[in-house]
């Protein structure tokens, strides 16, 4: 052993190594190797070991619906089709209000989005980004006269002669900072593009 710790070491080969220091050396090395071990040992116990555990909080928002009742030739639908085959303007007249238990909003308002014969796209279908846009003034969940906060709103929507209009209403729950349709509820539709 001796020897070999001649060789691996800067001691000269003519000195003599006493058995102490050989021991005392060696260990040294065995005990910090032991600790460096150990070390290691508890660091990949507590990464591995880790655990993070909390409570998960669900976050719900407000919901709002709207009830539309659609002129009485029609059927409900996601996408009303107004077509007015008459030689005179036609008025439509929706009506749109609160549905008072699925409701956890206070206010909101509905978006109309409109699609005249010229907003539509090479196959005749509805185009969200051509649409035309309106919103009503708001609509409360629970109607107080005193106050002005009406829980319905009237739409008109005058149909020219031998056009069709496509329209969808869309409710919204909240403040609506856009500029809302008249009082009268008439929509001031664009059909010249």
């Amino acid at each position: 052993m001796n020897e070999m710790f001649k060789t691996f070491s800067d001691v000269k080969k003519e000195e003599k190594i006493s058995d102490k220091t050989l021991v005392s050396r060696i260990g040294i090395s065995a005990v910090i190797v032991i600790v460096c071990l150990i070390a290691m040992s508890i660091s990949a116990y507590a990464y591995f070991s880790y655990n993070v555990s909390s409570q998960v909080t669900r976050i719900t928002s407000a919901s709002y619906d709207l009830a539309v009742t659609p002129p009485e030739s029609m059927n409900a639908s996601d996408v009303y089709v107004l077509k007015n085959e008459d030689a005179e303007d036609k008025e439509y007249i929706f009506v749109v209000s609160t549905v008072g238990t699925g409701s956890t909003a206070s206010v909101g308002y509905c978006k109309i989005l409109l699609w005249t014969s010229q907003d539509l796209d090479t196959n005749g279908n509805v185009d969200r980004e051509k649409a035309q846009l309106f919103y009503t003034k708001p609509i409360w969940s629970v109607a107080d006269a005193e106050n002005d906060r009406p829980d319905t709103r009237t739409l008109k929507i005058t149909v020219p002669a031998g056009e069709t209009v496509r329209i969808s209403l869309v409710a919204e729950w909240g403040s609506c900072t856009r500029a809302p349709i008249p009082d009268d509820g008439v929509l001031p539709i664009n059909f010249e593009k």
